[in-house]
């Protein structure tokens, strides 16, 4: 095996020395496995909903990544047909095999995962809990070309990683985690490649769900625990080219992080292509894959100027009728459960959970939308919102589990028109929803006819009345302002969003805030830079600014009309 270079061997060294110190001071602990005081408390909630969204295990053959003393190897084994646990701290491992040994079915290795020797597709599932936000940003990619080699065709790949800020409260004399944005790991997942050496057959990663965990949530506020769930596929012939992207999230270490991509990043699709066991070229593309694809509209899809934060993917947003569908949807009191369908980046959801005190869950079907809605809802620790990305077509929610089911203008969808599958989807609602639980749906419709026909098929499947409240007249008034305000934004931007001011990057470089280089080699880079994106903000201003004035000649015209309906389940 290849010797580890220099820089990892820096990283692997100042990793090794942090995780001695808390052993010396917290011991083979599970608050020392989470870094943190209410570890016990924690323990009792997260472990379970993480073990939840494991695929079916039983039975199969486990590879467990940094297992520490051991929190999940006991839960793995109990299931599974044999676990291998791999640590590199002597002590946690040997804590880690005094309580599960007798199990008979583990193996536990002493080892940094980035030397770990192991023959390739020989796991059904390979998992990890907090571990490469302790390797630095070339460690993570290393990993994740092995992850790849190591699982079985069609296993599952599962992690978990802190973004954005630290989870636990144990103080630490110095913290070199790294704290990334969580559009770092989908992008670097996303683009691994491997060859199996017997049939030449080429495989990727295929994103199956992420999204962040309830538990911390609930019991810190903190939206930034994120896990992801992936499956070892086969990689098809295409002859679309891939657009690359700026990766977010390079880290930085505690407690800042790195910025999110500009909104004309993020509309491109993640890279792809192929290469052998490593990071992907342009010459070929995965199978395709909903969850990593740009969204409909482009550009607009992912620009929030002229509705504010987490409205950019919304076809009419803002706190206006946000506080429209807030108010339809007159919950009686904080803790309800309420399913945000189709979230877009956010921005509807976080407004009921920061005014209505609801406990709401955000589905969406694109990484793109998601990622900067999390980055959104983090500004907001006391709204309560879970962010999910997934296929909608297979989501579900347990019967009778939610008070509440929101819909709203994302982008245009089925759900916002007369079709069977918006039926089907009414009906997969209604289930969901206790007895006297509603549907609040905000829809941008073309004629009374649509209209008409939502309604009917929002009766049928939950068996009541469906109230609707044509607010045309109000969202002329919500788009008329909000489109002057954003002109009058747009115009006076000027220059400043292209101005860098003085950082140190991840690996000690000077940079400036938004990562530019410094010194005068910086300066010109710059400078071209600066150019550049002033130019693309000035484009996408323009196509934003031209878009809505056509959506609001056409509502005045009557060809656009919005309506609020609201259902209550009845059977």
């Amino acid at each position: 095996m290849a010797s580890v270079p220099p820089a990892t061997e820096k990283e692997r060294a100042m990793q090794r020395e942090y995780w001695e110190e808390h052993s010396k001071k917290q011991g083979s602990s599970m608050e020392n496995m989470m870094l943190d005081r209410s570890a016990a408390k924690l323990d009792l909630m997260d472990r379970p909903e993480i073990l939840s969204l494991l695929p079916p295990f039983a039975g199969t053959r486990i590879l467990e990544l940094a297992s520490g003393i051991g929190r999940f190897t006991g839960s793995l084994a109990s299931k599974a047909a044999s676990v291998v646990t791999v640590e590199f701290m002597k002590e946690f491992l040997a804590k880690n095999k005094e309580l599960h040994d007798h199990l008979g079915n583990c193996e536990f290795i002493c080892s940094d995962v980035l030397t770990l020797a192991l023959p390739p597709a020989s796991f059904d599932v390979v998992f990890s809990c907090w571990i490469q936000m302790y390797l630095n940003d070339d460690e993570v990619r290393s990993l994740a070309a092995r992850t790849l080699e190591w699982v079985k065709p069609g296993g599952h790949a599962f992690f978990r990683e802190s973004c954005f800020r630290q989870s636990g409260d144990v103080s630490r004399a110095f913290n070199p985690s790294h704290y990334r944005h969580p559009s770092f790991y989908t992008s670097v997942f996303s683009q691994v490649r491997c060859r199996d050496p017997a049939d030449g057959v080429e495989y990727g990663l295929e994103l199956v769900r992420t999204r962040n965990l309830e538990t911390y949530v609930a019991v810190k506020g903190n939206k930034g625990q994120i896990c992801w769930l992936w499956r070892k596929v086969p990689v098809v012939a295409s002859n679309t080219d891939s657009v690359p992207i700026p990766v977010a999230g390079a880290s930085t270490n505690s407690p800042g992080y790195s910025p999110i991509p500009p909104a004309s990043a993020l509309s491109m699709p993640y890279p792809n292509g192929s290469s052998s066991c490593g990071s992907s070229s342009s010459s070929s593309s995965q199978q395709p894959n909903a969850l990593l694809a740009a969204p409909a509209t482009g550009r607009l899809a992912t620009h929030d100027g002229l509705f504010g934060a987490g409205f950019g993917s919304d076809r009419l947003g803002g706190a206006g009728p946000a506080a429209a569908l807030a108010e339809a949807l007159k919950l009686d009191g904080p803790g309800k459960k309420v399913v945000d369908w189709q979230c877009g980046m956010g921005g509807y959801g976080l407004y009921v959970a920061e005014k209505c005190g609801a406990q709401v869950w955000q589905v969406e079907e694109r990484t793109a939308l998601v990622e900067p809605a999390v980055e959104n809802a983090m500004t907001k620790p006391n709204a309560y919102t879970v962010l999910e990305v997934c296929s909608l077509e297979s989501r579900e929610f347990d019967a009778g589990s939610v008070d509440a089911v929101l819909l709203h203008t994302s982008q245009p969808s089925p759900l916002a028109s007369a079709s069977t599958s918006s039926l089907s989807f009414y009906k997969r609602a209604a289930e969901w929803l206790k007895p006297g639980g509603c549907v609040v749906a905000g829809l941008v419709v073309g004629s009374e006819e649509e209209a008409e026909t939502i309604k009917a098929a929002m009766k049928q499947a939950l068996g009541g009345e469906v109230a609707m409240t044509d607010m045309t007249p109000q969202m002329l008034e919500w788009v008329g302002k909000d489109l002057q305000a954003f002109k009058s934004s747009s115009s006076n931007s000027g220059s400043s969003n292209g101005s860098c001011n003085g950082s140190s990057s991840s690996d000690g470089r000077s940079l400036n805030e938004d990562g530019c280089p410094g010194g005068a080699a910086g300066a010109k880079a710059r400078s071209a830079d600066v150019g550049i994106r002033e130019q693309g903000e000035k484009e996408v201003n323009a196509a934003v600014g031209k878009w809505w004035e056509e959506q609001l000649a056409q509502t005045k015209a009557g060809t656009v009309r919005y309506v609020v309906c609201k259902a209550l389940k009845q059977h």
